[in-house]
């Protein structure tokens, strides 16, 4: 009859493993770094000015779009809830739908701008 190993011996070796093959792969990465090290700085420091160039504009962009795509579903949801008030009961649930989905938009938005 096999015997059973106790669960913490299983996950000591795995961890001793893990740490190791971490310690093998750090090291490594050190030495490639080292010998690289002037051609990644120079790599960094233009993705570091391209960056700074772009990420104003990029986020006007992405202000308009939020508030553009915002006013959009609320101007949807202002129509909903007036044809809401008239509705029979097939269509209510309809336009609770149509509330639903431009609700969940304008949330969304609001999030996504925060």
């Amino acid at each position: 009859m096999k015997e059973k190993k106790s669960s913490y011996f299983t996950a000591t070796w795995k961890m001793l493993a893990a740490v190791l093959i971490g310690g093998i792969a750090g090291g490594v990465s050190v030495v490639i770094y080292e010998l690289m090290k002037k051609g990644i700085d120079a790599g960094i420091r233009t993705i570091n000015g391209t960056i700074q160039q772009y990420i104003f504009p990029a986020l006007i962009i992405i202000a308009v779009v939020t508030v553009v795509v915002g006013e959009y579903s609320l101007y949807r949801l202002k129509n909903v809830y007036k044809e809401m008030k008239d509705a029979d009961e097939d269509r209510f649930y309809e336009l609770d739908y149509e509330e639903e989905k431009w609700g969940a938009l304008k949330w969304s938005t609001v999030y996504s701008s925060v």
